[in-house]
């Protein structure tokens, strides 16, 4: 029988390779699948009645290496009778029974667990003589329920529920002792990297076989450093969706089938329950944290151990695909083996998408470190002490964000919230892509520019690639502030001059010279006013504006300011250096230029002699979805063009692009010189982010995922006269608030409160424009189908509760 010992203490497992050769003996006596028991129904029939006084019906039951019947008498009890191979070794079998007459001790109220039924002998194992050989026989109470594969829908009760019950199990085996438990066995995790290795040629199909080789290389990487200090103690090792009963109300009614109890990581059982309720399911952020809700109530884990969930997961979908190839090549027509092999496939390739994102956020909300060791009234009082007043927070009760995964950011408490503002995190919260390469160069080398490497050279190439052809010289730098700063430099030293054209609520950036070109800033509160050198052109609103959608000469209407801007700049001074503006003007209130005004205004610029700069820190990068770059949309050729927020994913770094001619005349004997910009750490995520654009489709995403957003939006402004207009290209949009249909008085107040209603349905949004009034959409460009639905429901239901 077993004894007690130490809880979760962390044990020196073998290393996975040497393990294999130290068992060799062992897994040569292995129990082979293809020859489990076959004897008769109406022999075991005989004997039951014989040894147990039992007699009834026998239904046969699925099956790895036990012959399992259900027993229901005339009396309509029920039990279930396993039959072991003859090779099963008894001591193997006493585990098993040992630990559920412990676990039925430690239980208070109804047991969860099968109970061992006593022969008339009083023994626990009889001996069951067939021509096959001498086969132990064991009966066990039969436990009602329904397995939780066979529940369509995973409600958060059932999960806290299972998560509760299997803690509750695991906390009472930590204690729990047996000869044993150190048997070698292939589900054993602390062998799953050299069992798969072994077998994975049984998987046919290349593109599979690839994906696991992959799949091996990254999780080898992260958990073969862990395996001799994660708590070991026996595990039930086989909590799957089939091995978990609920009853009507979808309470666990029982875990069965211990065969696969062994002495491993303590972690595995709730990351194998977990790698089960996730087969063929969605919304996997939801079942990790009502599953591990339930279960670290129960049993504790350190943060090593929850930090190593997810990868065990993979683990475990990797083992079972693997096994059920290697099975079917020994028992083809054993459909029990390969009962979870095709959604097995499909978690571990949506593992590579944003689910697979979404669930490691999930997860790691749950260690102690996830949200630092300030709570957010600390992190307010030290930013009030320690910060500037200058820094603002979104929301009226700030959000304590400790991740940020795919479309999502979490907060403290592991609540998701589906971001529709960010335009830094372009192809979404860390994608996994960008932060590898990232891991990757700053683990070799980050240094500047005056060494040679190859990611700049490679960088600049795929950039200017994808850029018109006379814009060839790359500079790097480290924002969009500092990118646009350059280009004022480059503008005025090739021209000699210095005043600039803007356009009206522009912002460029927060360096001074930027300030002084940005009408939002320098007219704004605790604003000098326009510098002399600074020279508004009119708002091109075709929705409030003088001229309207309506109007086919919108564009080069509005044109007319800046030829009159430019005029000024000759008659006070030497004339402009240059015309800047954003290719769609972002804090202007998401405003999309009339067609030609770019065109007309380049031309006005340039006959005065000017250049001509696009700010595309905010939206270029595929966002429109019909082009790279929005500047592509009203048919120009910019002389200089800056990029910035999306260009690293939330990395810091920015680009200034521009002709070879302009670039020369900076070249006047001061050496342009930045530390950090265009260091190799830099260039490799702008080459990650070009990788996901281009391999994930993204900027066809934008202009689907628009679409769709622009068709729901004006269904909601048939429905609320509020909205005055919506507006935008690709995921770049503006949804403009009045206060009536039919008028143009602006509504900031509705906007607010939008925001914040939006915020308790978990949907993160955000206000701009000049009055305060347009309610701006810029999320990660990954944004899919469901999530576009999600928001236009939210809005909706904000909307109708608020008008």
């Amino acid at each position: 029988m077993g004894t007690l010992g130490a809880r979760g203490v962390p044990d020196q497992a073998q290393p996975d390779v040497a393990a294999v050769s130290d068992h060799a003996g062992e897994r040569a006596n292995a129990v082979n699948v293809a020859d489990k028991p076959d004897i008769p129904s109406q022999a075991v029939q005989a004997f039951l009645a014989e040894r147990y006084a039992l007699a009834g019906e026998l239904s046969e039951l699925d099956g790895e290496r036990d012959l399992n019947f259900r027993l229901t008498t005339p009396d309509g009890d029920r039990y279930v009778v396993k039959v072991a191979h003859p090779e099963e070794r008894a001591d193997v079998l006493d585990l098993q029974s040992a630990t559920l007459s412990m676990l039925s001790k430690r239980t208070l109220g109804p047991s969860v667990y099968p109970r061992v039924i006593a022969s008339k002998g009083q023994r626990e194992l009889e001996t069951l003589e067939s021509e096959t050989g001498s086969h132990a026989v064991r009966v066990v109470s039969y436990l009602p329920g329904t397995p939780i594969a066979d529940v369509q829908k995973h409600h958060e009760s059932m999960l806290i529920s299972v998560g509760r019950v299997v803690g509750q199990m695991d906390m009472a085996m930590s204690e729990f002792c047996h000869p044993a438990m150190h048997r070698w066995l292939d589900w054993d995790s602390k062998h799953s990297f050299s069992i798969i290795r072994e077998r994975i040629n049984a998987i046919r199909n290349d593109a599979d076989r690839s994906l696991i080789d992959d799949e091996l290389g990254r999780l080898e990487a992260s958990l073969l450093p862990l395996y001799s200090t994660l708590p070991m103690q026996i595990v039930h090792n086989d909590v799957n969706d089939y091995n978990l009963l609920v009853d009507e109300t979808g309470q666990v009614s029982g875990i069965i089938d211990f065969g696969d109890m062994v002495h491993s990581y303590r972690v595995c059982d709730p990351a194998h329950a977990l790698a089960y309720l996730l087969l063929s399911r969605p919304g996997w952020s939801a079942i990790a944290r009502g599953f591990l809700g339930g279960y670290l109530t129960a049993c504790p884990l350190t943060d090593q151990e929850v930090g190593a969930i997810c990868d065990f997961v993979r683990l475990r979908l990797c083992l079972s695909v693997t096994m059920s190839a290697h099975q079917r090549l020994a028992a083809p027509d054993n459909e029990y083996l390969s009962i979870s092999e095709k959604p097995a496939w499909e978690a571990l390739r949506r593992f590579r998408g944003a689910d697979g994102d979404e669930l490691r956020a999930a997860v790691d909300a749950f260690t102690r470190d996830s949200g630092g060791k300030l709570g957010a009234d600390e992190i307010l009082h030290v930013r009030s002490e320690h910060l500037s007043a200058t820094l603002s927070t979104s929301y009226q009760d700030p959000l304590h964000i400790v991740r940020g995964l795919g479309q999502f950011l979490i907060d403290i408490d592991g609540v998701e919230y589906l971001d529709c503002v960010n335009n830094v995190c372009h192809v979404g919260h860390c994608h996994s892509r960008v932060v590898r390469a990232a891991q990757e160069q700053i683990g070799t080398l980050n240094t500047n520019t005056r060494y040679l490497h190859s990611a700049i050279a490679r960088y600049a190439k795929r950039l200017t690639d994808m850029l018109p052809p006379s814009l060839e010289v790359c500079f790097f730098v480290n924002s969009g502030s500092e990118a646009n700063d350059l280009a004022l430099r480059l503008a005025r030293t090739h021209t000699g001059r210095n005043d600039m054209v803007v356009v009206d609520h522009a912002y460029h950036g927060h360096t001074q010279s930027l300030i002084e070109i940005s009408p939002y800033k320098f007219n704004g509160r605790g604003g000098a006013g326009k510098p002399g050198f600074t020279h508004i052109a009119e708002f091109p609103d075709t929705f409030r504006g003088r001229y309207g959608r309506d109007d086919p000469d919108a564009g080069t209407k509005y044109a007319e300011s800046v030829r009159a801007c430019c005029n000024t700049a000759a008659d006070q001074s030497l004339g402009i250096a240059g015309f800047i503006s954003e290719s769609m003007l972002g804090v202007g209130g998401q405003i999309v230029l009339p067609d030609g005004y770019l065109r007309a205004c380049y031309e006005h610029a340039r006959s005065a002699g000017g250049v001509c700069i696009a700010d595309e820190v905010q939206v270029g990068f595929g966002r429109v979805g019909t082009h790279m770059w929005a500047f592509e949309t009203q048919g120009v050729c910019p002389d200089i063009v800056t990029l910035g927020k999306p260009i690293g994913n939330g990395h810091p770094m920015a680009a200034v692009i521009t002709t070879r001619e302009i670039a020369g005349s900076f070249c006047n004997g001061m050496e342009y010189f930045n530390t950090f910009g265009g260091n190799p750490v830099s260039c490799r995520v702008g080459l990650a982010v070009l990788d996901v654009i281009e391999s994930e489709g993204l900027m066809r995403n934008a202009l689907n995922r628009g679409a769709q957003l622009k068709t729901g939006l004006a269904g909601l402004a048939d429905q609320f006269g509020q909205i005055g207009d919506v507006r935008g290209l690709g995921l770049f949009l503006g949804v403009e608030l009045v206060q009536g249909r039919d008028s143009l008085r602006p509504n900031a107040e509705l906007a607010s409160r939008v925001i914040e209603h939006l915020k308790t349905q978990r949907v993160l949004l955000s206000t701009d424009g000049p009055l305060n009034n347009v309610l701006k959409f810029k999320p990660p460009i990954a944004m899919t189908q469901d999530h576009a639905d999600r928001f236009i429901g939210a809005l909706g239901r904000a909307l109708s509760d608020l008008c």
